[in-house]
């Protein structure tokens, strides 16, 4: 076989065999290695010594068993040479203990078998380990009986039989061990294998596959894994139901985040163009209030000269009525004058000639005194209508008096209502002011949103991709 291999003696370890198998294999070869080694230079030592022939013989044996021990390891048959050297050291242990006559090299002997014990233990499979000790045992024990009889000495019986308690108790003991040591193996070798089954199954998960069924050996490992992949199945179609619910949600808020990002840049220009109509109404409220003020301070001036015109009319009512009087005076006085020339005019009709100049001058006074009733009559007239224009002209003032009055009261309230219109268009435009800024950041956060939705959809596309990577 190991020609076929290509022709070197050292085969490679196998892969495909046990932990144990491979550690049996270089152990075998390190210790067959140590014992040729160890045994080659205790035969040359006896041989150089006085030790007899047949011990001499016995080592280089052991040490030729050692050897082929080392080369069946380095063959890679690890059992075989735990059993060679187990068996063929015990043999030649068994040749020194039935053949000595002394007891010089009966420790050593015993240690070696106490060697032997443990790698038969650790090495070996149970029932070899179980002959291999039976024979040991009744080795030691029919050795010491031989030697008793030879010797007749009452302490070989009791070093005997403390080599053999000895030997039984370091026998069992590493049995015991052993038997331990491969139970955890097994155990060991069984969660290697549910490790494998667990490797393979997340090796399937990792390429997408789902739907392989897990065979249960244990409730604690395969049932686990089962349970996992139970519970990966569900939690992928969640998945997949949650990227559909997501892909739809992240569609229908991309939408509406447009529209409202629309929304948002109308609404900016409306408020804008609000802002604008507002600070035209506050500059035009502004101008009405000049005016009002401008009104306010006309009517006043126009108040206090009706005021003096009305005052300056009934001072010329008064003053036309004073005429009034003076003309019924001027009028008696001319009634009388033109008596008294008709009285004269009589008495110089009288009186003839020499009343003649008499009559000129009371007929002179007669003429004048009806020119003064004729001119008092034509003044009364003027007076009269003076009068009358004065009274209509008091009434028209009164009128125009109280309607500047009413006028400045109007123009004072326009002026305060435009006051107060211009302070609330001031305030109603700080507040479009802050509502623009509010809107613009506004349609800076809709541009984000609208961003940030992107940025999810392409999420919820790859969320996809990798939820459909798996069947379930």
């Amino acid at each position: 076989m190991t020609a076929a291999k290509g022709g070197s003696f050292l085969v490679p370890l196998d892969e495909k065999a046990t932990p144990f198998s491979r550690f049996r294999v270089q152990f075998m070869r390190a210790v067959g290695a140590v014992m040729t080694v160890a045994s080659a230079g205790i035969a040359l030592a006896l041989a150089t010594s006085d030790a007899p022939r047949l011990y001499v013989a016995l080592v280089g044996v052991a040490s030729l068993i050692a050897g082929a021990a080392m080369a069946m390891a380095l063959r890679g048959e690890g059992e075989r040479a735990v059993q060679t050297v187990t068996y063929g050291v015990t043999g030649i242990a068994a040749v020194f203990l039935f053949l000595i006559e002394g007891t010089l090299y009966v420790p050593p002997v015993i240690e070696v078998l106490f060697s032997m014990a443990i790698l038969s233990a650790f090495l070996t499979s149970a029932p070899h380990n179980r002959i291999w000790g039976l024979l040991v045992g009744g080795i030691i024990l029919s050795s010491t009986v031989l030697r008793f009889q030879r010797i007749d000495d009452p302490a070989v019986i009791t070093l005997g039989v403390t080599d053999l308690i000895q030997f039984l108790l370091l026998w069992t003991a590493a049995t015991q061990v052993n038997r331990h040591l491969r139970e955890s193996r097994m155990a060991l070798a069984n969660r290697l294998r549910d490790l494998d089954v667990v490797v393979d199954h997340a090796r399937s998960v990792a390429q997408g596959d789902l739907t392989r069924e897990v065979e249960v050996r244990d409730q604690e490992v395969s049932g686990v894994v089962g349970d996992m992949l139970t519970g990966l199945r569900d939690m992928v179609g969640q998945v997949q139901e949650g990227v559909a619910v997501l892909a739809t949600a992240s569609t229908n808020i991309d939408s509406m985040a447009t529209q409202q990002q629309r929304g948002a840049v109308n609404q900016s220009s409306a408020v804008s163009e609000t802002r604008e109509t507002i600070q035209s109404l506050a500059a035009a409220a502004h101008r009405i209030h000049e005016s009002a003020e401008g009104v306010v301070a006309n009517a006043r001036s126009t108040q206090e000269t009706n005021e003096r015109a009305n005052e300056q009319l009934n001072a010329l009512a008064n003053h036309t009525r004073r005429i009034n009087e003076l003309l019924e005076l001027v009028k008696e006085i001319a009634n009388k004058s033109e008596i008294l020339a008709l009285n004269a005019a009589l008495e110089g009709t009288k009186a003839g000639e020499a009343g003649r100049g008499f009559s000129l001058v009371a007929a002179q006074m007669q003429r004048l005194a009806e020119d003064t009733a004729t001119a008092i009559k034509d003044v009364k007239g003027l007076t009269t209508d003076i009068t009358k224009s004065t009274s209509a002209t008091v009434l028209s003032m009164e009128e125009a008096t109280k309607l500047a009055r009413d006028t400045t009261i109007a123009a004072q309230q326009i002026s305060l209502i435009t006051q107060q219109q211009s302070s609330g268009a001031e305030q109603v435009l700080e507040a479009m002011n802050d509502v623009a800024a509010v809107t613009q950041e506004f349609a800076d956060s809709a541009t984000d949103a609208s961003a940030a939705i992107q940025e999810l959809k392409s999420l919820a596309e790859v969320l996809d991709q990798v939820a459909h990577r798996f069947e379930t």
